[in-house]
């Protein structure tokens, strides 16, 4: 029924044209989605990469591991440096532990966890088995995100700092309310500190 369709507000124009396809074509799901723009593709893949990204670092956190001493088996990025080549990330071993530990110390590499993507690297960690879980769980396999068809849903996936370091934060409070000032590396986001102050259920922030 398409009076269905305009139940939604015209904001939701994603969700129309999608509707409106599998109106037309019942339940074939990948030509509703492909009805959506590329670049909209890509960033949908990208936030499900990014939500099991946070799912690995709430558990291994949970689980009482560090998110920011390595462990072997995990992998280190070079910090404030593009993470696409070799050059950028270390694996973490047994006999080399104590050196990229010193590596970490000296902030010169930062622990990082997978976004998962096809070309993700699950060599035999405790952090292996924590994303093995979760994409079992999610029924999902890292081969799902490789797409030759389709340049939009296809992604390789990276790897990302486990965790944001604010050495130079100022704070002042005034008449006006709480200023606070700092700097961040690349790839870190100012809503995730600012999160830390406030704390509080989103239904009660005015």
């Amino acid at each position: 029924d398409e009076s269905i369709i305009e139940k939604f507000p015209n904001d939701l124009s994603h969700e129309r044209v999608i509707m409106n396809e599998l109106m037309k074509y019942p339940n074939n799901f990948e030509r509703a989605m492909l009805k959506i723009e590329p670049r909209v593709l890509t960033l949908m893949v990208h936030a499900y990469q990014s939500y099991l990204f946070n799912r690995i670092l709430s558990i291994r956190a949970k689980s009482g591991m560090s998110i920011i001493d390595p462990e072997p088996g995990d992998f280190l990025i070079a910090l404030d440096l593009p993470h696409a080549g070799r050059d950028s990330w270390l694996f973490v071993t047994e006999s080399n532990y104590e050196e990229r530990q010193t590596q970490v110390v000296s902030q010169e590499f930062g622990l990082s966890l997978p976004v998962p993507g096809y070309a993700t690297r699950i060599p035999p960690s405790k952090q292996s088995d924590i994303l093995k879980e979760i994409l079992r769980e999610e029924e999902v396999t890292l081969f799902d995100f490789r797409n030759h068809r389709n340049k939009a849903l296809d992604s390789p996936g990276g790897l990302h700092l486990t965790a944001m370091q604010v050495p130079d934060m100022e704070a002042s409070v005034s008449k006006d309310g709480l200023k606070v000032r700092f700097s961040l590396r690349k790839g870190s986001y100012a809503t995730v500190v600012m999160r830390e102050f406030m704390k509080n259920s989103p239904l009660h922030r005015i």
